[in-house]
Formats: structure tokens, C-alpha cells, sequence
């Protein structure tokens, strides 16, 4: 049975389009216009040095230490995606380290990355997450692994994703944490029309 969302709720809360939340949503591969526009703008656009220097770089990483460095570090779109592909080839080595180093780290890019990465591996890991929940410390990361669990997971992640909408909200000044589960909520109940 899929996921009813109550209209009181959906009215309560609106997804906010402006949200860190909502644009990783948007460039994670769920719109397929949006991927389709984000693949004619690689084509057109010249590398940088510094770009070409990274993706090279990430072409010859082999190790979880290796793939760990570069999940932590500002990269473009393009080599974010080159570096998920280099980690899903060596998934089995990659998945246990960042399973571990997500529950407490607080480096936005390497959440972020983390977040691409649980949601394009071979492996589902929405059940890791929802067990191991209440052990991420940072709330960007909670955010951001609600989203996965919105993208990867099924209605029975809701309860935790109400839960956390509700405990995310103003828990950092300025940054409207909450939209991860609210998104995910959305995309679970089948409502990604509501998400444009």
C-alpha cells in the first residue's frame, strides 16, 4: 500500500524550491529533463585545468582512502559523477567506508557525495540507514540521508522521515533542514509532481 500523505500536512508543509535540500534532489538524477538539460551544459562547457587535473586524478583511484580524500573536496558536477562511477566499480571496498564515515562526519561535500553514492550503488542501503539513524551526528547529514531514504527507501521509512521532519526544523539557524524528509515524504507517497 503506498504512502497517503494527509492534505492538513501537505498544506503544512510545502517543499521550498530555494532549500540545499531541493536542489540536491533536482541534480540527482530523479528529473530527467533536468538531466537531459544538465548533459548538454558538460558538452558545452570547456575544462578547466584544474578540472581536467582532478578528473584525472579520480580516473586513477582504487582505494577507499583515495575515494574518501576526493569526496571531501569542492569538485565540478562532472567529476562528482566521474568519482560515483569510480566508487560504484569498487563498491564492495567504498560502501563500508562511507557507511562508517557518514555518522559522523561534517564535511558538506563528502554528505553530499555520500548521498549520490547511497543512492547509485548496488546495494539498497535504506534498511542500514533507518537501523542506524540516531547514530549521525551531523543534521545537514540527517537531512541529506532522508533524501536517500525518499529516493531508495519505501513507505515504511516514514515514520523516521515525520519524525525528522519535525526534529530538523530550526535545528541550524538560516537552513532549512527539514525539506530533506518533507522531499522524501513527497517522492515516497508517489508525489513528485508536487516536487516541480
Amino acid at each position: 500500500m503506498a504512502l497517503k500523505l494527509p492534505e492538513k500536512y501537505l498544506k503544512e508543509n510545502l517543499v521550498d524550491q530555494y532549500s540545499a535540500a531541493y536542489i540536491f534532489y533536482m541534480f540527482s538524477g530523479q528529473d530527467d529533463e533536468l538531466t537531459a538539460m544538465s548533459e548538454l551544459g558538460k558538452a558545452t562547457r570547456e575544462e578547466s585545468d584544474e578540472d581536467r587535473e582532478a578528473r584525472e586524478a579520480i580516473e586513477a583511484l582504487d582505494t577507499a582512502d583515495g575515494f574518501f580524500r576526493w569526496m571531501r573536496k569542492q569538485i565540478s558536477q562532472a567529476n562528482k559523477e566521474l568519482l560515483i562511477g569510480k566508487m560504484k566499480e569498487h563498491e564492495a571496498e567504498a560502501l563500508p567506508m562511507v557507511k562508517k564515515r557518514v555518522l559522523t562526519n561534517r564535511i558538506d561535500h563528502f554528505i553530499e557525495n555520500a548521498a549520490r553514492f547511497f543512492i547509485a550503488c548496488e546495494e539498497n542501503v535504506s534498511g542500514w540507514l533507518v537501523e542506524n539513524f540516531g547514530q549521525i551526528q551531523d543534521p545537514y547529514a540527517k537531512s541529506m540521508m532522508c533524501l536517500v531514504l525518499g529516493i531508495r527507501g519505501d513507505e515504511s521509512c516514514a515514520p523516521l522521515l515525520l519524525e525528522q521532519a519535525e526534529r530538523l526544523k530550526g535545528a541550524v539557524a538560516n537552513e532549512k533542514l527539514e525539506q530533506g524528509p518533507i522531499i522524501a515524504l513527497y517522492k515516497i507517497a508517489g508525489m513528485e509532481e508536487n516536487l516541480k
